[in-house]
């Protein structure tokens, strides 16, 4: 009798200790899954992007001015189709800034939204004249220096580049709002892999996917997506992320190698700008166009 109440004070001991266990599990898991709730807004965010295109599926538009531009501002092959970006979200208004691989400083900036795109043009001028005029140091008075409002429009880009293809250009992001409760949220994140560091992280990993959560109730709730191949990857994606209510643009997957993106969630203000260049000053930038492509070396 002893030795079976022994027993049973063994199992419930054990029960006991199991349930303790898993409710520090599961109520630190809950907790988190109430915060990302809370917290997670994809109407306004701050992010970070890693990106390496594809050389082969890139269009044909981005081939030619990436040439053009890496030449014209010293910057290689590998610089253009590796960009770093960096920007935000506020609202229906996107920020994104520029920049080639290991560079110190953005190559250009652009604004979208209220149906507007807008690219900060004076950036980009001023990086190729920098270029061009220290190797031909006489150049300097033909490529004046920039004067006016920094910016141009989507069309006036377009007729930079002598291209009127509407997703050789167009730049997009998340928009939805995560609209889950704390269940379902709390689901999500039991299914994915839990690791411990200066953040706890949520991830769901594979081959070619990791995307998940790192959470400190202390700090802004931050999600993260690394894609490898992703345009081979969008029925999956359609799936994985449709739990999140996001989605990501085709025409960036399909022409990508890898993306490591990162977006924490915290108050952003974006001031699109309403003024661009006049057709003048337009003008002017293409008669430039016209000098500088001159100076480009067979095959370029």
């Amino acid at each position: 009798m002893k030795k079976t109440q022994s027993i049973i004070v063994s199992v419930v001991g054990v029960v006991l200790v199991l349930c303790l266990v898993l409710g520090i599990r599961f109520g630190t898991v809950y907790a988190d899954a109430k915060y990302i709730r809370d917290n997670l807004d994809f109407t306004n965010f701050t992010y970070k992007a890693d990106v390496v295109l594809d050389e082969s599926k890139v269009s044909t538009t981005y081939k030619v001015t990436s040439s053009i531009l890496g030449f014209c501002a010293g910057l290689d092959k590998e610089q253009m189709y590796h960009p770093y970006l960096e920007g935000s979200k506020d609202g229906g208004d996107f920020y994104v800034k520029v920049y080639p691989k290991d560079a110190d400083k953005p190559i250009t900036e652009l604004f979208a939204g209220n149906d507007k795109c807008i690219v900060n043009g004076g950036m980009v001028y001023d990086t190729v004249r920098d270029n061009v005029v220290d190797k031909m140091p006489l150049l300097g008075a033909v490529i004046t220096e920039w004067r006016g409002t920094d910016y141009l429009s989507l069309q006036q880009v377009r007729e930079l580049l002598g291209t009127t293809d509407d997703d050789d250009l167009r730049f997009s992001f998340p928009t939805a709002e995560l609209g889950r409760d704390v269940k379902e949220i709390f689901q999500i994140l039991t299914g994915m892999q839990k690791t411990n560091g200066d953040k706890r992280e949520y991830a769901f990993e594979n081959e070619q996917i990791r995307i998940g959560f790192a959470v400190d109730r202390n700090s802004p709730v931050e999600m993260f997506i690394t894609l490898k191949q992703p345009g081979e990857l969008q029925d999956i994606l359609d799936k994985e992320l449709a739990a999140l209510n996001v989605k990501l643009p085709e025409t960036i997957l399909k022409s990508t190698s890898t993306i490591d993106l990162r977006i924490t969630c915290q108050e952003s203000k974006i001031m699109v700008p309403e003024d661009v260049i006049d057709s003048a000053n337009l003008e002017r930038i293409l008669a430039v166009k016209k000098t500088i492509d001159k100076l480009l070396p067979s095959g370029e």
